[in-house]
């Protein structure tokens, strides 16, 4: 794999306010390359944005820019959203109150990505949701014919409405519930689009997860987590333009709940994930791929 020629696939997966795990680590990769005398933004080292509930509100927040073009929101603005307003956003305990109306997500999605539409999107996207009428995954991607009209806040919202938290969206014939019943690891979905998108170039697969304990007893959506890097770690294998990078820490401190949004919970989810940067090797040659996507390294992996 040399300079350019590859295609980067950004993963995140699902899992609420746990999403402050894999933004963590991408403020990390803009924060090396700072250091370095680089100013990027996310998009520029991406070239499909995938996610699953939480992480497909990321995926869509690096990917928004203001109409001179200029990226919307950094990797540290996104941050401190998940920081700052993640105990409105997440708390079921809001999500009931607003239950009958506007609930603080969709208040949250709807200022901030405006009358932007899924189509406004650069570059290449795909974020999962799931179908209750078919019982089946939905996915909303730059390539769908039907999305013209939808705009990216109506699909994030159709793709983080969880069950028990908030009800799921009619949109058209479907009825939408979040992407995490279809698979909390988007990888996989990811994986077949990127194929579609990219026939016969080389891709890499950068997958971001939100966290785990070693101790934690898995139920079904951990299963599938664990399904599909079995599955991707398969295909690395034996399909030689396929490269895949998996970056999951564990949780030592922080809570595994979707919506444990206190002071001691955001600050544990923030520590456990430095603690994972700084004592894995996977880090440093994350960043060493990244450094050859942007153009400043040569060396084949």
């Amino acid at each position: 794999m040399r300079n350019k020629r590859y295609r980067v696939v950004l993963s995140i997966d699902g899992g609420g306010i746990k999403g402050v795990v894999p933004l963590v680590i991408l403020d990390h990769i803009v924060e090396n390359f700072k250091a370095i005398g680089k100013n990027v933004v996310i998009p520029d080292l991406v070239d499909l944005f995938a996610g699953s509930s939480t992480g497909s509100v990321i995926c869509a927040a690096l990917m928004h820019k203001e109409r001179s073009g200029k990226q919307q929101f950094k990797v540290q603005d996104v941050l401190q959203l998940y920081l700052q307003k993640g105990f409105h956003i997440f708390k079921k305990e809001f999500s009931e109150f607003y239950n009958r109306g506007n609930n603080p997500l969709k208040v949250v999605l709807q200022s901030n990505f405006g009358a932007t539409m899924l189509t406004d999107l650069f570059p290449d996207f795909m974020f999962l949701s799931f179908d209750l009428v078919e019982n089946e995954p939905y996915l909303f991607t730059k390539n769908s014919s039907d999305i013209a009209e939808v705009s990216v806040a109506e699909a994030l919202i159709a793709s983080t409405a969880v069950p028990g938290y908030y009800p799921p969206i009619k949109m058209r014939q479907y009825e939408l519930a979040d992407g995490m019943l279809a698979c909390k690891n988007p990888g996989k979905y990811a994986y077949n689009y990127a194929k579609l998108c990219y026939p016969g170039e080389t891709v890499l697969m950068i997958s971001l997860g939100t966290g785990y304990r070693k101790e934690e007893r898995k139920d079904w959506v951990e299963d599938e987590v664990c399904r599909a890097h079995e599955y991707l770690s398969n295909i690395s294998q034996v399909d030689r333009d396929f490269y895949y990078l998996r970056l999951q820490p564990e949780l030592n401190r922080a809570s595994i709940d979707i919506d444990d949004t206190s002071e001691e919970n955001l600050k544990a989810l923030v520590d456990d994930t430095l603690d994972f940067i700084h004592s894995t090797a996977h880090f440093g040659r994350l960043f060493e791929l990244m450094k050859i996507k942007f153009g400043m390294a040569h060396t084949p992996i």
